[in-house]
């Protein structure tokens, strides 16, 4: 989960698998309510009054009432959107000033201002999108390029077009003072330290000159900051910025660039005293609270950063829903849906005038929490056609009336084409039912609108890895707009395709892709093993493994790699005391001599000792002591239940296996497991059922497909669903198409 703004889906990411669940982490909406009040000439007169004296607040009570009468008036919109910038509600003034722009004499102003906002708000797209407005009608203001050039830099990845945009102020302004700075701060994130150093000498100006305005000062002051730290001279940058944080304790763009500069330090109890300082002077700055919230969750403080936040809901009353949403992102980020739910039903309760894009976010979190029902009431109830039809349908398919949830996803989309997450849902509707061709298409429009608001990458990584088409597979996994990160398990599957493709030219960019995030090496791996197994052999794949450098196989962490490496060797009989083998017999003894309170070395074990083909209480020991530590272990559950199986105990070893479906539900093997048990016990109709359920968790298996078409037939069931599951059989069988693939391999090498 992220705590980016502005994004419509973040798909839960629990499992590598394509058994992770479709249910969407909530849109984060920044722009958020609508204002509404009662007016009259006076109240409007007496509104200007107040906040020519300065009294902001104080301006907006009668500025809701003059709105009340004089909805559309353009000033009255700018005047009140002022008020909230300056009383730092940013989010809540996004409105007003929408509304001031459509009036082209107050474009300008309210352009300016609302681009403020967001560069407050760290909303920075949204200010970027206000100074576009602008500088379409005008696009030599000085100003609106400035202040573009601000948000770019906010942004940390757009220096050169903030270059850009400065030195055309710069043209028109050669001497202007701030246009100079922001140059410098360019230079800087550019990381042109010689060009960066030559503008600073030729400042004629310092952070203590009385003539320098403070906002100006303390961006100098920050530059000069950042300069020292580019340098690599971090001794001198803290205490610059050490210097700068107590003479303006509470400017952000100080505070943004030191935050910065202590995050990547991994100083975290400073940004957090840095934080606190914040909002101790300015306790309405919405969103440094955020920040300071989740940097205290990442501190393992949880519960300071709930109260944080609540002690925001009596602060803001203007604007308590907007708190509320950021109480319900807190929850989200903890993954307690439930408690998100609720936070966000509570931001519609309290707003003056919900808007069209709160209600359906509450809707959207309702469905997170599995509240269904009362998703489908809000869902219904929703003002915008596309936001009804969306919501709706993707209950109907949480509910798997998956034709029905198509249609409606499909009217939500015909509003609202662009829409991501509308996409993905219309594709997992459509693969469901068979339709892959179309899943495909609508994956891809939705990675274009928008790839990192879905698992798009990673669902169509798996489609194409299944029907065996893996340089498509690979092309997936990597796709990403100019802007947009990777998605890590995209990757992993990526990696898994073209080793397991034979396609490894590609395997060491993909490899290279995942640099830096540590937690993915072992995955990273445990794929490429996996995929070297499936072209070249497990043999080739436990080689892999066992010449892998520095790979401590007794770690809790690479237990996985351990399991591979135990299941490889067994498959290639290998498995005796001596060899090859004798590196996975040691890990598991140091393993287990080290870490015996670990489940998963103990369920090793057994499969080790269970390939051996050693005696049946020994195996079930290890099983049964993995179970101790962990009751719902799946595959020590599995373990048992082929044990029982073995001995014809049919009845137990179902009920071992319907344990570890509960304990892993987004996990298709205790199906699989399930469904091939109940076939061989000559069950039909559960073993349908068993199928039927594995294929709505895993569309791509087209095993299972195989399975359910052969029960089917003996049924004499021969209709449009026979052969659409002959169809995905088909489709998806891998290993008829490596054995293509490894024969015309095989033939080249000959030639």
């Amino acid at each position: 989960m992220k705590l980016a703004p502005a994004d419509d889906f973040a798909v839960d990411r629990h499992s590598t698998t394509i058994h992770r669940t479709a249910a969407t982490i909530i849109l984060i909406i920044l722009f958020l309510v609508p204002l509404s009040g009662c007016n009259s000439a006076s109240d409007a007169e007496q509104a200007r009054a107040l906040q020519e004296t300065g009294r902001f607040k104080q301006s907006l009570a009668p500025l809701g009432r003059a709105l009340e009468t004089a909805p559309d008036d353009s000033e009255l919109h700018y005047l009140n959107g002022l008020a909230l910038v300056q009383t730092s509600a940013h989010t809540q003034s996004v409105w007003s000033l929408r509304k001031a722009m459509e009036d082209p004499e107050w474009l300008q102003k309210a352009g300016l201002l609302l681009a403020s906002a967001g560069l407050r708000a760290q909303n920075y797209e949204l200010g970027l999108e206000a100074i576009d407005a602008v500088l379409a009608e005008h696009p030599d203001d000085a100003d609106a390029l400035l202040m573009q050039a601000n948000l770019m830099i906010a942004l940390r990845s757009r220096f050169e077009e903030a270059l850009e945009s400065v030195e055309r102020v710069l043209d028109q302004e050669p001497d202007r003072r701030e246009a100079r700075v922001v140059r410098l701060i360019a230079l800087l994130g550019l990381e042109r330290a010689e060009e960066a150093g030559e503008a600073l000498a030729d400042m004629d100006f310092s952070a203590d000159d009385e003539s320098l305005d403070p906002k100006l000062a303390a961006q100098f002051c920050a530059a000069r900051s950042v300069f020292a730290k580019e340098k690599g001279d971090l001794e001198a940058a803290e205490e610059s910025f050490a210097g700068c944080l107590e003479e303006f304790p509470v400017d952000s763009q100080v505070v943004d660039t030191a935050l910065e500069f202590y995050d990547e330090s991994g100083n975290g109890d400073q940004s957090i005293l840095i934080l606190e300082k914040v909002i101790e002077e300015q306790p309405l700055a919405l969103s440094y609270r955020s920040a300071l919230a989740a940097r205290l969750r990442v501190a393992g403080r949880a519960s300071d950063a709930e109260k944080l936040l609540l002690e925001a809901t009596a602060l803001h009353e203007n604007a308590p829903d907007a708190v509320w949403v950021e109480v319900a992102r807190h929850h989200a980020a903890l993954e307690d849906f439930q408690a998100m739910a609720t936070a966000y039903e509570r931001a519609v309760e309290v707003s003056r005038a919900p808007s069209p894009e709160l209600r359906f976010v509450a809707a959207d979190a309702l469905l997170l929490a599995e509240r269904l029902d009362d998703a489908l009431v809000v869902g219904e109830s929703l003002p915008l056609p596309a936001h009804r039809d969306l919501i709706v349908g993707r209950v109907l398919y949480e509910r798997r009336e998956l034709k029905e949830a198509l249609a409606r996803i499909e009217a939500s989309l015909r509003l609202w084409p662009e829409n991501a997450g509308a996409r993905y849902y219309a594709a997992l509707a459509a693969e469901r039912l068979g339709d892959f061709d179309r899943a495909i298409d609508e994956y891809r429009y939705s990675i274009r609108a928008g790839a990192s608001q879905t698992d798009g990458r990673y669902r169509l990584a798996l489609l194409h890895e299944a029907e065996g088409r893996y340089e498509l597979a690979v092309a997936a996994a990597q796709s990403a707009g100019a802007r947009e990160s990777i998605d890590p398990e995209a990757v992993l599957v990526g990696i898994r395709a073209a080793s397991g493709g034979g396609l490894q030219d590609r395997v060491k960019g993909l490899v290279a892709s995942l640099k830096g995030l540590d937690d993915l090496q072992v995955r990273g791996l445990a794929a490429l093993a996996e995929g070297t197994r499936r072209w070249q052999g497990a043999q080739a794949a436990a080689e892999l493994l066992g010449k892998a450098q520095n790979l401590n196989l007794s770690h809790p962490a690479n237990a996985e790699l351990l399991r591979a490496l135990v299941v490889y060797q067994g498959a290639t009989g290998n498995q005796g005391p001596t060899g090859k083998s004798r590196r996975a017999s040691a890990a598991i003894a140091a393993a287990l001599k080290r870490h015996p309170e670990v489940a998963d070395f103990h369920e090793i074990r057994g499969v080790r000792l269970e390939l051996e083909e050693a005696p049946e209480a020994d195996v079930r020991a290890a099983f049964e002591r993995a179970l101790e530590i962990d009751a719902a272990h799946e595959r020590a559950l599995l373990g048992l239940a082929r044990i029982e199986d073995t001995n014809g105990r049919v009845e137990e070893a179902l009920a071992l296996i319907g344990r570890a479906a509960d304990g892993s539900p987004e996990s298709g093997e205790p199906l699989r497991v399930k469904a091939q048990l109940l076939i061989e016990a000559a069950r039909p109709a559960e073993a349908e059922s068993a199928l039927e359920e594995l294929l709505h968790l895993d569309p791509y298996d087209g095993s299972a497909a195989a399975s359910l078409v052969a029960l089917l037939r003996e049924r004499g069931v021969v209709d449009d669903r026979t052969a659409e599951l002959q169809s995905r059989a088909t489709r998806f069988d891998r290993s008829r198409k490596l054995k293509r693939e490894r024969k015309s391999r095989d033939s080249d090498q000959t030639g």
